[in-house]
């Protein structure tokens, strides 16, 4: 998706190269080249494309509960008073809700949550997930990706030995 262009007459012969090194089966290339093109060529979605956005940024943080915290965030927005962190997924079995979203995906939006927090003290941090396979963004809510977090963080402490 970062390498793609936009429309472009050659953007099929240039998504079929970038394809090309993970030695995909044709099945599989086609589908994937034919997902990124449509996430592309949504209008929704160019708000996650654009020259303002942060791509692939990576972070380091200390967080009181986890430690030292590093990540890279597939696009991250800065707004007057907000930040958005939106996280790309290409999973073949997409969860209804976002209470159904995998814990460990839940785990790394809190962390990705809190770091923000710490970074942009003074901005509202909110959390998405994007699904290629639908092309829909799943806004999380910030009580479920924190308690997901601090379920986490007190597993870690239960089983430290002193």
């Amino acid at each position: 998706l970062d390498h793609l262009p936009g429309p472009a007459p050659d953007r099929a012969q240039r998504a079929t190269a970038i394809a090309a090194p993970f030695g995909l089966p044709d099945t599989l290339t086609v589908a994937a080249i034919q997902e990124a093109m449509a996430t592309r060529d949504n209008p929704g979605l160019a708000f996650l494309f654009g020259p303002e956005v942060l791509s692939e940024q990576p972070f380091s943080v200390t967080l009181p509960a986890l430690g030292r915290v590093y990540g890279i965030i597939d696009r991250l927005i800065l707004r007057p008073g907000s930040v958005l962190a939106v996280d790309f997924k290409t999973n073949r079995a997409l969860p209804a809700t976002a209470a159904g979203v995998p814990d460990g995906l839940l785990r790394q939006m809190g962390a990705y949550a809190a770091a923000l927090a710490a970074l942009y003290p003074d901005h509202r941090v909110e959390t998405a997930l994007f699904w290629t396979r639908s092309g829909q963004i799943m806004p999380l809510a910030h009580d479920l990706v924190t308690a997901s977090l601090q379920k986490a963080a007190s597993l870690d402490a239960g089983r430290a030995d002193p």
